[in-house]
């Protein structure tokens, strides 16, 4: 089985993201033998996508893509379904949300604005019973 060394070092030179290379580290050390069944291992982990970019030839890259490009839209097919089922759900909810703390939030508004406005104009609040204010003895 053929395998190439891949450096933790070449990819931070090439720009990689934090959280890439932390978990490159994490997993790998300084360097690790890339295999088919390496990559098929941490396929879900690591963004080939950006490797690919950034590490393949321009003949290897348009092959990656060839290869890539029925699964990505596989993925997007089944992402627009899942999204358009997530936004039927979501839509009831958040409008059942609103209605019930509308009333609250309503409430909530009343009695603070006046508050605001009495120590905008420098007019003191007294601290109520229940303010937590006094003292206990």
């Amino acid at each position: 089985m053929k395998s190439k060394i891949l450096k933790l070092a070449t990819l931070v030179e090439l720009g990689a993201c934090e959280s890439q290379t932390v978990l490159f580290k994490e997993k790998f050390g300084g360097s690790v033998r890339v295999t088919e069944t390496l990559c098929e291992k941490v396929a879900t982990l690591f963004d080939f996508g950006w490797a690919a970019r950034h590490l393949l030839t321009a003949q290897a890259r348009a092959q990656f893509e060839r290869v890539r490009a029925p699964a990505c839209a596989e993925y997007e097919r089944v992402r627009a379904q899942a999204c358009a089922q997530f936004e039927r759900v979501r839509a009831p909810a958040c409008a059942e949300y609103e209605r019930v703390t509308a009333p609250a939030y309503a409430e909530s508004e009343r009695v603070t604005a006046p508050a605001f406005a009495k120590l905008y104009i420098g007019d003191p609040i007294k601290a109520s019973p229940n303010s937590g204010d006094e003292k206990h003895g």
